[in-house]
């Protein structure tokens, strides 16, 4: 009431509480390294689009960068998003690698051919 101390009950502040879920960091990456979700979804990106080298050397160097960053900082999450970024952007960039050699190689890789 007016003019007298509220009292503090920790039981209200317990229950009011979001309880932590540990699959919800996946969705929203709190305290996680920013160099681990740029290198993961570079991958990804990379990955989806075969064709293009970019999103993967950037997949490749920001998964180094996140790797060095969590021995700096252990506090923070995001080591296995930075391994997904080394290994998806690694394969990606292989894979586009082998496609545009194989297209070169090919006979006629740019369509002009002559009857």
């Amino acid at each position: 009431m007016c003019g007298q101390p509220q009292r503090h009950d920790p039981r209200a502040s317990q229950t009011s509480r979001v309880p932590a879920d540990s699959s919800l960091k996946w969705i929203v990456p709190i305290n996680t390294s920013p160099f681990a979700i740029v290198s993961c979804y570079s991958a990804l990106l990379g990955f989806f689009l075969c064709g293009l080298f970019v999103p993967s050397i950037v997949a490749i160097i920001f998964g180094l960068l996140a790797l060095s960053d969590l021995k700096r900082r252990p506090h923070l999450a995001g080591r296995g998003r930075a391994w997904f970024g080394l290994i998806v952007g690694a394969a990606s960039l292989a894979l586009a690698t082998v496609l545009i050699a194989m297209w070169l190689s090919s006979p006629d890789p740019f369509g002009n051919s002559s009857f």
